[in-house]
């Protein structure tokens, strides 16, 4: 049985199953098998199963500046409110409001790594302009004006 299938390659857990009438069979004997879900990556594949961009979920913390929608409730307090901006349709669920406070590695790591690589660009372009000072030839960019 297809149940039975699911439970034992871990698909589904036993926990989570309801007792629910018998399946109906169809005009030529298939059984019919309704699985109702909560995760939200099945809820995001079975709803973009048509359209691929028809849905996209995000479950995460966020930030002043991370989301321009988001910006509007950070500051909000926690509840389910629905939006339409710039014709898409929005669904934001505010669980909680973090107070300020340090980042977690994982979290500051893209961001440190980013302006650690600016850092030493911006070193590199201050050492190669001491080695090789620039000189412009002005001859040449008047003939370039010119035409």
């Amino acid at each position: 049985m297809a149940i039975d299938y699911l439970i034992k390659t871990g698909k589904i857990e036993r926990t989570r199953l309801a007792t629910v009438p018998a399946a109906a069979a169809t005009a030529d004997g298939d059984t019919r098998l309704t699985l109702y879900s909560s995760a939200t990556s099945v809820l995001e594949t079975n709803l973009n199963a048509q359209n691929p961009l028809a849905v996209q979920i995000q479950q995460r913390t966020f930030q002043k500046g991370d989301n321009k929608v988001m910006d509007d409730y950070l500051a909000r307090p926690a509840g389910t409110y629905t939006i339409q901006r710039d014709g898409r349709h929005y669904a934001i669920i505010v669980k909680q409001s973090l107070p300020a406070g340090p980042k977690a590695l994982s979290d500051a790591r893209g961001q440190a790594t980013s302006d650690y690589q600016n850092y030493l660009e911006k070193q590199w372009i201050e050492q190669l302009r001491q080695q090789y000072p620039v000189q412009v030839n002005e001859a040449e960019v008047n003939k370039l004006v010119t035409k």
